[in-house]
């Protein structure tokens, strides 16, 4: 498959929520208007390989950061459009830490992209933590229905409840 094609192929699965996706005829306008600037698919591929250069990646909890740098003021622009995009996803979608949505190509897998505050817990320390929280609530339920069990037909002083629920019984 061409580097036309292939741009062809990625503009014209491009959806958005308030503009739905492209028309075939629009996608192939697109991709040429994009190779004539880089000079024909030849100047496209070799600017995107020159322009990008990965700093460093690291995989830790679940998750891969790749740093990259731009070498070039074409790659600079990509890079900072792409930021700009991803901010204003967030804000957007008044999102208080992440966003997440599919890209995926006709015949190809789909993949699900996370785009989150820097500052802000990813979502696997989130769902961690979710965890963590069931985890106590059910141990405290469990607390509470064995006091139940052992006092079936008798009064239960609230104290013991509290003492239950607080994991001190």
């Amino acid at each position: 498959m061409s580097v036309r094609d292939e741009l062809v192929d990625l503009v014209w699965s491009v959806e958005t929520r308030d503009l739905g996706g492209v028309t075939q005829r629009d996608a192939e306008e697109i991709a040429d208007a994009i190779l004539a600037h880089f000079g024909g698919e030849e100047g496209f591929v070799a600017r995107a390989v020159d322009g990008f250069g990965i700093k460093s990646i690291t995989a830790e909890d679940g998750h891969i950061d790749m740093k990259m740098v731009a070498n070039n003021e074409d790659a600079e622009r990509i890079m900072l459009a792409t930021s700009e995009a991803m901010g204003m996803m967030l804000e957007t979608h008044d999102a208080p830490n992440y966003v997440e949505f599919d890209v995926a190509k006709r015949g190809r897998s789909k993949y699900t992209v996370t785009v989150r505050k820097s500052v802000k817990p990813t979502p696997h320390q989130l769902r961690q933590k979710a965890e963590e929280r069931a985890d106590k609530a059910e141990a405290t339920l469990g607390r509470v229905r064995d006091l139940l069990d052992r006092h079936k037909s008798q009064d239960i002083d609230v104290n013991d409840v509290y003492a239950a629920l607080d994991g001190t019984s």
